[in-house]
């Protein structure tokens, strides 16, 4: 099973068209992160997807237009969720181990339940923390979670991810994420895309816990003639 969830996850990234989205970022904070939750802002960004890198432009910052860059608007932001989430699980070097743990129906669709461990050593998952103003500082925690596995296609559902041996210096303690997929049409084709995460920060500190929901719509093709630029492949 994992086998075949594995050949799915390369052909997943391997066959995805470049394509031109909206992502809806909803950013809440809270004191403590156990459901005391506040609005603090929403963002609205173009994700463009080519050539299998993804670009990010912040169009609208509450809803009015801004000329901020998507890694100069502040707080928490992520990165990554179309290709390298799901390759970071599945690539052979990632080394991941995966156990069965149970049945579930996922958004009516049954669904094999595995838990997996990637060790730090092996993972290429990086945690960036600006230190609140100052200088930014990063690290390449090792990860846990779930993955669900559709029964019938073998697609990968859903991503539910903790990184694990965080250095103790670091600003961050915890930081999870959840990753949801589900079918798009793109040019008249229907393809398996992420739809939203939930993406949520824990520092030590006595800054507050925060939360983004991700939300993916307005999937169309890229025109091949349009200008964009690349910065960094993977950011929290």
């Amino acid at each position: 099973m994992i086998s075949q969830a594995r050949r799915k996850a390369f052909n997943y990234t391997a066959g995805l068209p470049d394509f031109i989205c909206t992502e809806n970022v909803r950013r809440f904070e809270s004191p403590t992160g156990v459901g005391d939750w506040s609005a603090r802002d929403s963002l609205t960004v173009q994700l463009t997807y080519f050539d299998h890198e993804e670009d990010y432009k912040l169009t609208a910052l509450n809803g009015h237009k801004t000329g901020l860059a998507y890694d100069d608007v502040g707080g928490a932001l992520s990165k990554g969720e179309f290709g390298s989430m799901l390759l970071s699980i599945f690539a052979p070097s990632s080394r991941a181990t995966f156990n069965w743990l149970h049945w579930t129906t996922l958004r009516k669709r049954a669904s094999y339940v595995f838990a997996f461990q990637i060790d730090a050593r092996n993972s290429t998952y990086v945690l960036r923390v600006g230190r609140y103003g100052t200088r930014e500082v990063s690290a390449v925690p090792g990860q846990h979670g779930l993955v669900y596995i559709d029964r019938e296609t073998k697609d990968v559902l859903r991503l539910d991810c903790d990184a694990d041996s965080i250095p103790a210096s670091f600003p961050l303690k915890g930081a999870t994420r959840i990753l949801d997929y589900g079918t798009a049409d793109v040019g008249g084709r229907t393809y398996l895309l992420p739809l939203h995460a939930d993406v949520r920060m824990f520092p030590r500190d006595r800054w507050p816990v925060t939360r983004n929901e991700v939300e993916f719509t307005g999937f169309r093709k890229f025109a091949g003639e349009s200008s964009i630029s690349f910065g960094d492949s993977v950011k929290k």
